[in-house]
């Protein structure tokens, strides 16, 4: 189940294969639609009660909006749970998925498309993720300042592009956010 899922979230595989391998213990993808639908009607009906806020969050989200600082998230998740998601925690932005812009990170493509969903400017644009191999490999190969959050306790991938900066703490990202757009000149 954990392969199919991490296959699933980089990209490597799709939501129908994912629960086919999960469920039936075989690379296939579910062919029954009624499972597929179950399935995510299931995993959709849980996320008021298992989507629980970081501490702080909140507050730094509120920073940042109150800064002028523009958010959106950028998943390979699907794009319904993906947004109930952020509608349960109250995220202030846009909910971008890779189902929305037809390519899967790590692509550069996938972060391409998304930068000019957005309309962000990739150099002077700061993304925050916990997968070094998708989140930081592709961030920093679409152009763009890659924060690696290691909130838990991993080592970073000795074979895996570096990241501009590392937070362990959610504290330390508008430090860190501040730093790296100082660094960066004004387009």
């Amino acid at each position: 189940m954990r392969d199919a899922l991490h296959k699933f979230r980089t990209g490597r595989i799709p939501l129908a294969r994912m629960i086919g391998a999960a469920l039936f213990d075989g690379s296939a993808p579910c062919s029954d639609e009624r499972l597929v639908e179950a399935y995510k009607s299931e995993a959709l009906s849980l996320v008021p009660s298992s989507v629980r806020e970081m501490p702080g969050a909140r507050a730094i989200l509120q920073g940042f909006a109150a800064a002028g600082t523009r958010m959106a998230i950028f998943s390979n998740g699907w794009p319904e749970l993906q947004r109930a998601k952020a509608a349960a925690l109250s995220f202030p932005g846009p909910v971008i998925t890779s189902s929305d812009v037809a390519a899967w990170k790590p692509q550069p493509l996938a972060f391409a498309r998304a930068m000019t969903w957005l309309q962000f400017s990739p150099p002077r644009t700061v993304y925050v993720g916990d997968q070094p191999e998708v989140d930081v490999a592709g961030a920093k190969a679409a152009g763009m300042l890659a924060v690696w959050a290691g909130l838990e306790t991993k080592r970073y991938p000795p074979d895996v592009q570096r990241p501009d900066a590392t937070i362990r703490t959610l504290s330390e990202l508008p430090a860190v956010v501040a730093a790296l757009s100082a660094r960066t000149p004004a387009l």
